[in-house]
């Protein structure tokens, strides 16, 4: 069950163009809370106080709080950011009910699942 819930989840993100997600994605997002499985099966959410802050621009550069700048890039729900001479990969999903809100799930180089009960990164747009 959660593999086809996962699976139409991947779908509906794919069928935004690459240009809709460039256009959502751009502006400022901050860090507000981070979510998990520890080995049960109740998921937990850490809120996040004073988490990093990230500036998409257009033409797939990005900065972060500090000034530091990099780039990005999206193929998909496939997100690589480069920034700080650190690449960060992601699948990235937009909330379905507030287009306001990501969630980051840390992906390996090849994009694998590093988290295996999941996990992930929320972000608000502000």
């Amino acid at each position: 069950m959660k593999i086809l819930f996962l699976l139409a989840f991947i779908i509906s993100i794919n069928s935004y163009s690459q240009n809709n997600l460039n256009k959502t994605l751009i502006g400022k997002w901050k860090l507000v809370a981070e979510s998990g499985k520890n080995g049960s099966a109740k998921i937990f959410t850490n809120e996040i106080k004073n988490g990093e802050t990230l500036i998409f621009e257009s033409k797939s550069k990005l900065q972060n709080e500090n000034g530091d700048k990099g780039t990005y890039k999206i193929n998909g729900n496939k997100l690589k950011i480069n920034i700080a001479k650190k690449e960060r990969f992601y699948l990235m999903f937009f909330d379905e009910i507030n287009p306001n809100k990501i969630y980051l799930n840390p992906v390996t180089s090849k994009y694998e699942i590093i988290c295996d009960e999941g996990c992930s990164f929320t972000y608000i747009k502000l």
